[in-house]
């Protein structure tokens, strides 16, 4: 937070809020609240416009229908209730608050479901994941990056869902990633199945019509890209 303090913006300029922890799990309460201390120090800036990167997390994963940005969301675990909070902040001073689905793409996370299937591309046997499940909207990061190009350019104030519209289950995942590799004869094992329904999907219409954006890269072209460049 210090690196910020002395920190003095052009007249004019926009802030893209993307620095925060990556790993939602590893994340405590003391650190939640070093890190909304960090944007309130930040927000305090003469900005033109700040877009803060917030999360589809924060609608949790228990509506089987797409989240929509305006409904009531309420945080429950530290990562929402920093998402939340910083949100919150940038409303108030007429900021744009993106929130991006599952995204993937070069420089990807490696700790993540795509990640796990993708490492296992050209191995021998079955495909394992812990479970298969879950339904999951999956985001391009060209498609992201043109969301953020977009509300710098609108400096509109509001939230909104940067998402490809509609789900796909990880087994589904799974099965389109080896059909891309060539290897769609492999059985896929769900090591951990859990009983508990889990879904996350958005619904874009609202970004669509404000934003004038729209996702270009399907999931099976994204995943062909992503495949050529590890490759």
């Amino acid at each position: 937070m210090d690196d910020y303090a002395d920190y003095t913006p052009l007249p004019g300029s926009t802030l893209i809020h993307l620095a925060e922890p990556r790993v939602p799990s590893d994340i405590g309460d003391g650190e939640a609240e070093a890190t909304i201390r960090c944007c309130r120090v930040l927000l305090a800036k003469d900005w033109g416009h700040v877009i803060y990167a917030s999360s589809a997390l924060v609608y949790g994963d228990q509506n089987p229908l797409p989240r929509r940005a305006e409904e009531r969301v309420e945080a429950y675990s530290p990562y929402s209730i920093i998402k939340l909070s910083c949100e919150d902040l940038v409303k108030s001073i007429g900021g744009t608050v993106l929130r991006p689905a599952n995204l993937y793409g070069p420089g990807m996370a490696l700790e993540n479901v795509l990640s796990t299937i993708i490492r296992q591309i050209g191995r021998p046997g079955d495909l394992h994941l812990r479970d298969l499940a879950p339904v999951r909207d999956f985001i391009h990061v060209d498609d992201a990056a043109k969301a953020f190009v977009l509300a710098a350019d609108r400096q509109a104030c509001g939230i909104y869902n940067v998402g490809s519209g509609s789900g796909i289950s990880i087994l589904e995942l799974a099965r389109l990633v080896l059909t891309v590799a060539g290897e769609d004869h492999r059985a896929i094992v769900a090591d951990a199945p859990s009983i508990r329904r889990s879904f996350l999907t958005l619904d874009i219409a609202q970004t669509r019509r404000e934003l004038r954006w729209e996702p270009a890269i399907a999931l099976d072209q994204g995943i062909r890209i992503l495949m050529e460049h590890i490759q």
